[in-house]
């Protein structure tokens, strides 16, 4: 989740910034969208308190960009996972595209796993966004439940009970 290092680089609060370098914040902590408090530093405009966390050594991750990745943070939808929540069993002959048994936060879960090759292709990405879009409406006891996505980070995923 979101850190007071998150917070404070994002509001631009040097001092509060140092404090809690002082006192051995994980600088390189990633929010449930994957964003680093450098990245919020740089976002937001803070020059200083971006110029101060690059100086301590945090690290700028390599911006992925998806189909759906949206520019405002504030637009992130509710539904999105964060991949790193996500514990996928590796299965010999099981393409992307299908669905995987997963774990998220210890409960049993399928994800579907989108392949490299439909973030250039428009219709696939249409289809992934209607069939994104039908789940999350559907709501039924006897259906299989929407549980989130990740749409922010590469692969993209649809995540089921």
């Amino acid at each position: 989740g979101r850190t007071a290092l998150h917070i404070a680089s994002c509001e631009g609060h040097y001092d509060v910034v140092k404090v809690l370098l002082s006192r051995r914040a994980n600088i390189d902590a990633r929010d449930r969208w994957g964003s680093t408090a450098a990245v919020d530093a740089k976002y937001y405009g803070n020059v200083e308190v971006y110029n101060l966390l690059k100086a301590r050594g945090a690290k700028a991750p390599k911006t992925r960009k998806t189909p759906m990745t949206v520019g405002n943070p504030k637009e992130v939808p509710e539904y999105e996972l964060n991949p790193l929540e996500l514990q996928v069993r590796k299965v010999d002959g099981i393409s992307k595209g299908t669905y995987q048994v997963a774990k998220w936060n210890g409960t049993r879960v399928s994800v579907k796993i989108s392949d490299k090759d439909s973030y250039s292709d428009p219709e696939r990405v249409n289809a992934f966004t209607h069939e994104l879009t039908l789940l999350a409406k559907a709501r039924h006891p006897n259906i299989v439940q929407f549980v989130g996505a990740v749409t922010q980070n590469l692969p993209m995923m649809i995540v089921v009970e």
